[in-house]
């Protein structure tokens, strides 16, 4: 009969006790009994590993307790498809499933505890890279706080992407929008203000009651006008138009634009604002000081960011 060494039984008592440790930990940080504190922990650890990438799911592995990588390779399927288009929903429905449900359990809460277990154990560099392994919306569920939060933060600024946007894209951005700011200047003072506008044959139609930008374009018709959009997290798109203010007054000469002017903006709802009144018919008199013009699009850039 082969005897286990001195050695070999302390190593598997130390291991025992490193695995008795979290749970316990995680038990005394919920509140909850031993039990549902392993339960909770073995569902996280599979989520995580399947949702991380095969490199970085092993880098992981190697900075757990012995016993704990057990329970996380436990059931692993290699073969498995990666998670990588999933969502945070997605992840949160998995770590329900596999728990057991439960009224009860705020599973954010409880997916933030096993994280700040992970945070509190294993070494900082590999809770960036485990961090930044995985989809923005995830990313949100770690703690906000901790002793590498500030340096987590900036490992993750570095991870953001620019890119440029085609001429295309610009224009389908223009087209969608409503609302943008225009940047206008006279004797050297510039001046920003949103307007609401609409989009068709390369130009941009708005609507306005005489003011400082109009006083402004008129005496400087070159602008900028900016359009953008804000995503999931730090995503953003962006679209800089430079162009030429031309008025449309009542006039010979300028009624078929006023009118198209008008037929481009009524065609969405509150389309007078945030600029003035809404009047109840085209305007057929300069004595009503109602402005309509438009943007010549002369030049148009656009960038979008991505995580």
């Amino acid at each position: 009969m082969t005897h286990m060494s001195h050695t070999s039984f302390g190593g598997f008592s130390h291991a025992s006790h490193q695995a008795e440790h979290w749970v316990k930990e995680l038990a005394r940080d919920l509140s909850w009994s031993e039990p549902s504190a392993y339960r909770l922990m073995r569902s996280v650890l599979h989520g995580l590993r399947d949702w991380l990438p095969p490199a970085e799911m092993a880098d992981l592995s190697a900075q757990l307790p012995v016993l704990v990588r057990g329970v996380y390779f436990d059931g692993w399927k290699p073969s498995a498809a990666p998670a990588g288009q999933r969502k945070k929903r997605d992840f949160i429905t998995g770590i329900r499933a596999s728990f057991g449900y439960d009224d009860e359990v705020d599973f954010d809460i409880a997916i933030n505890a096993v994280f700040a277990l992970l945070e509190s154990h294993i070494s900082h560099g590999e809770i960036v890279q485990v961090r930044n392994s995985l989809k923005k919306s995830l990313r949100q569920l770690w703690p906000g706080t901790g002793r590498c939060s500030a340096d987590q933060q900036r490992q993750e600024n570095t991870t953001m992407l620019v890119r440029t946007l085609s001429a295309l894209e610009c224009t389908k951005l223009l087209a969608t929008n409503r609302v943008a700011h225009l940047a206008c200047a006279k004797d050297g003072k510039p001046y920003v203000v949103p307007i609401y506008y609409a989009h068709a044959d390369n130009h941009l139609y708005a609507f306005s009651m005489p003011g400082r930008k109009i006083d402004y374009m008129r005496a400087n018709p070159q602008v900028s006008v900016q359009v953008g959009e804000h995503g999931e997290g730090r995503k953003w798109k962006s679209v800089i138009v430079e162009g030429h203010f031309e008025e449309l007054p009542d006039r010979i000469g300028h009624k078929l634009e006023r009118d198209h002017a008008w037929e481009v903006l009524s065609k969405h709802t509150h389309w007078w604002e945030p600029g003035a009144l809404k009047p109840v018919t085209p305007p057929v008199s300069d004595n009503v000081p109602h402005v309509f013009f438009r943007i010549v699009v002369q030049e148009v850039s656009g960038r979008e960011a991505l995580d």
